[in-house]
């Protein structure tokens, strides 16, 4: 029965053995406060480090490139995540 649960439900496993090896995820996104004169907001290149089974976050995310933007133009809703959080990342890939 806990095979089956763990199965669907991979947090309950990390947290009955610990989590499993760590992967890197490089993201890109924007984020806030603009390090640029009279910009909007600084778009960025990182790397997030996640378990590899669950997805949690274990490490803080290292920012490799960030440059900043004049002109933004985007939906309201993304917007306010990004008002809100500070950051908004579009796209996650390994």
């Amino acid at each position: 029965m806990r095979l089956i649960r763990e199965h669907f439900n991979p947090e309950l496993k990390c947290a009955r053995v610990g989590h499993d090896k760590e992967i890197d995820r490089q993201v890109e996104g924007y984020i806030l406060p603009c390090t640029g004169f009279r910009g909007v907001a600084d778009s960025f290149v990182g790397t997030m480090h996640t378990c590899k089974r669950c997805g949690v976050k274990l490490r803080d995310m290292t920012i490799d490139n960030r440059d900043a933007i004049h002109e933004l133009t985007m939906p309201d809703s993304y917007w306010r995540k990004l008002e809100n959080k500070g950051i908004l990342i579009l796209r996650s890939y390994k």
